[in-house]
């Protein structure tokens, strides 16, 4: 699927809200209907009750509380016996996160207080520490975490997942631009302007129909939002096996699936996608529609 295997979501809660409302009064028919409705939407794009743990359904009374926290009693719906909201997200596997990896902190955003620049972003891999020495890149420019907050909280460390507002020294405000990422010393993250590409096309513009040679779209990974251009088709891919369909293509059509070569305006940090798949998935969008999601295969020396 297009959102599961690409866009690193792996599933899917739909909570039925207000089920308590006069006209529905906790109908299972009602239930089974909206369930059948959101299940064919969600299909193509990778989700399914018949794929384990992928997608799920629960209703819920959100105005009485009823199976949020605590299951809804039988008396109120006696043909759900599943878990609670709270308890399914509670039974959910445990996300791992790559703690010992390279510290990587794409940022969204600088601000100067008293003299103190301090930058907002979310920890995508690695430990990001009180008083380390860290790098941003591009350009590579040295600065040291002064501080560390957590929802305004100040802490030792903060952890992949986690949003922080971290304070730095070193640096000038100017420098710190949506899309630059505070990267370790050691082995900073990689900064290219070309790149080969699994893409899986949505729906194209009426007006251009066809990804060819020299198509130029917004390509939006973490927080960076650059020009970028497809300047080589490789192949067109088979959907189901993901064996070559053609080699060298002059176009890839619609809801295809293929690899490129792309290359970006300014140059960009990003990771592989099997580095690190929060800075190594995109989206391609053109005249403010998505057109196509990828991800990075290999990134040019």
């Amino acid at each position: 699927g297009i959102n599961a295997e690409y866009g690193g979501v792996a599933r899917v809660v739909v909570v039925v809200n207000k089920m308590d409302e006069a006209s529905v009064k906790w109908s299972k028919n009602r239930y089974d209907q909206i369930v059948r409705d959101i299940s064919a939407f969600l299909k193509p794009l990778g989700y399914s009750t018949e794929k384990a743990n992928t997608l799920s359904f629960i209703p819920v009374s959100g105005l009485l509380g009823a199976n949020i926290n605590e299951e809804a009693s039988a008396d109120m719906c006696p043909w759900y016996r599943g878990p609670s909201l709270l308890g399914l997200l509670d039974g959910m596997p445990k996300i791992e996160r790559a703690v010992d990896a390279p510290m990587r902190m794409p940022v969204l955003g600088s601000t100067k207080e008293r003299g103190v620049v301090s930058v907002l972003g979310k920890v995508e891999q690695g430990t990001l520490s009180r008083g380390m020495q860290a790098c941003v890149m591009p350009g590579n420019m040295p600065v040291e975490v002064t501080a560390v907050y957590t929802n305004d909280v100040p802490v030792s460390r903060a952890l992949p997942g986690e949003n922080v507002k971290v304070c730095l020294k070193g640096v000038s405000e100017d420098l710190l631009v949506q899309g630059v990422v505070l990267s370790s010393v050691d082995e900073p993250v990689p900064c290219v302007s070309r790149f080969i590409a699994q893409v899986q096309l949505l729906e194209l513009l009426d007006t251009k129909p066809i990804l060819s040679i020299g198509y130029s779209a917004m390509i939006h990974i973490h927080t960076a939002v650059e020009q970028c251009t497809v300047v080589r088709i490789l192949e067109q891919t088979n959907k189901k096996n993901g064996k070559p369909l053609k080699t060298n293509p002059s176009h890839l059509p619609s809801h295809s699936v293929g690899r490129v070569v792309i290359e970006t305006q300014r140059t960009v940090p990003i990771e592989k996608f099997s580095t690190c798949p929060q800075m190594g998935r995109f989206t391609l969008r053109d005249a403010s529609t998505s057109i196509a999601m990828g991800r990075i295969q290999k990134i040019a020396k």
